[in-house]
C-alpha cells in the first residue's frame, strides 16, 4: 500500500459521502421547470378546449384575457434573473396598467424543446415558489391542462368549502388555508396573499374540469401544462410584476422545503470531507511510509482513522437531516 492508495481510498469515501447525502436529500417530486434550463420562451396560442392544436403552434406559453372578449387584458411573461429561489432565475408575470385590469389566464406549456415532463405519476400536489411582493389578487387559482387540452382547476369546483391549499408562516412552517366558495384564493375569498414570498402547495385531487367536475388523475393522465388565473385586487397593482419558480409535482409538499435544506447539508458534507482529504495529503506528503513491517500497521491504522473521520461527518449530517 502507498500514499497514492490512501488518497484513492479517501477520494472514494468523499464521492460516496456526496452520493449518500445527495440521495437522501433528493425529493421524490417531478420538476416541471425551474426556469434555469429554459432554452426557448415564446408565446403561442391558447389550447384549452382546442384538442387539434399542435405543439409546434402553442409553443411555450400563452397569457391573455380569460374572458376572450375583453382583449385588452393581456400580461407580459419573461424569464427574470435573480428573482427566484436563492437568487435563481424565475418567471416574471406583469400586467400593464389599463382601464380593465381583470381576468388573465396564463398557460405554461410542457414544451418538448425545454425538456419539460408531461408524466406526473405518483404526484399529489402542485408546488411552487412565489413572490407576491407588492401585489394582491381579488381572485386567483391554479390548475393543470390535460393532454386532451381540457382545463382542470379548483375554480371548477365552486360551492365547496374543503378545497385546501398550503402556505408558509414567517417561521417557514406550513399553514393550511382554504379556497373560498368560488374555488379561488385572494381578497374576495378571505385569503389575501399581499407581499407573500415563499412556497405554496395545491392538492391535485382538487383540480376539476367543467362541467362534469371530473378530477384530474395524475396516475392515468398526462399534462400539457400548468395553468394560473389571476385578477388583480385593484388597478393600483398593475405594472407590478410577481414571480414563480421551481414549479413541481410532488407526493408530499413537505419534501420541497426539506430538499432545499438538504442541499446546504450536502455542500457542508462535501466541504468537510474535502478538508479531511486536504489535511491527509499534507500529512502524507511530509511523511515517508514504508511498505512493510510495523510501520505498515501504523499506516493502515491511519487510513482507517481517516476513513472513519469522513464517515463520522456523513453520519452526523445524515442524522441532522432526519431531525
Amino acid at each position: 500500500m502507498s500514499k497514492k492508495v490512501l488518497l484513492i481510498v479517501l477520494t472514494a469515501v468523499l464521492l460516496i459521502s456526496i452520493m449518500f447525502v445527495s440521495t437522501s436529500a433528493a425529493s421524490a417530486g417531478i420538476m416541471f421547470t425551474d426556469f434555469n434550463s429554459i432554452e426557448r420562451f415564446e408565446k403561442g396560442v391558447d389550447i384549452i378546449d382546442l384538442p387539434d392544436i399542435t405543439a409546434d403552434t402553442f409553443k411555450d406559453y400563452y397569457a391573455d384575457s380569460y374572458d376572450k372578449v375583453v382583449v385588452t387584458n393581456t400580461a407580459t411573461l419573461s424569464i427574470a434573473d435573480g428573482k427566484g429561489v436563492d437568487g435563481s432565475k424565475a418567471l416574471a408575470i406583469q400586467q400593464v396598467r389599463q382601464a380593465d385590469n381583470s381576468n388573465v389566464g396564463v398557460n405554461l406549456y410542457a414544451s418538448e424543446t425545454n425538456n419539460i415532463p408531461t408524466s406526473i405519476v405518483g404526484a399529489k400536489y402542485l408546488v411552487l415558489w412565489v413572490d407576491f411582493t407588492g401585489v394582491d389578487f381579488r381572485k386567483a387559482n391554479f390548475g393543470v391542462i390535460g393532454k386532451d387540452h381540457i382545463l382542470y382547476r379548483t375554480d371548477e369546483l365552486d360551492g365547496r368549502d374543503d378545497l385546501k391549499f398550503f402556505m408558509q408562516d414567517s417561521n417557514g412552517e406550513w399553514v393550511e388555508k382554504v379556497h373560498g366558495g368560488d374555488g379561488c384564493f385572494g381578497v374576495a375569498q378571505d385569503t389575501s396573499v399581499l407581499d407573500y414570498k415563499g412556497w405554496m402547495a395545491f392538492p391535485i385531487a382538487d383540480f376539476g374540469a367543467w362541467p362534469s367536475d371530473v378530477i384530474f388523475d395524475p396516475d392515468t393522465q398526462e399534462i400539457e401544462g400548468v395553468y394560473f388565473y389571476f385578477d388583480y385586487n385593484g388597478e393600483s397593482y398593475s405594472d407590478k410584476p410577481f414571480y414563480f419558480d421551481n414549479i413541481q409535482f410532488v407526493e408530499d409538499y413537505n419534501t420541497v422545503t426539506e430538499e432545499n435544506s438538504d442541499t446546504s447539508e450536502t455542500e457542508s458534507v462535501t466541504s468537510e470531507a474535502e478538508s479531511v482529504i486536504s489535511e491527509t495529503e499534507s500529512v502524507t506528503s511530509e511523511t515517508s511510509i514504508p511498505e512493510t513491517g510495523d510501520n505498515m500497521d501504523i499506516f493502515v491504522s491511519f487510513t482507517v482513522i481517516a476513513v472513519f473521520t469522513v464517515a463520522g461527518v456523513i453520519f452526523a449530517t445524515k442524522r441532522k437531516i432526519k431531525e
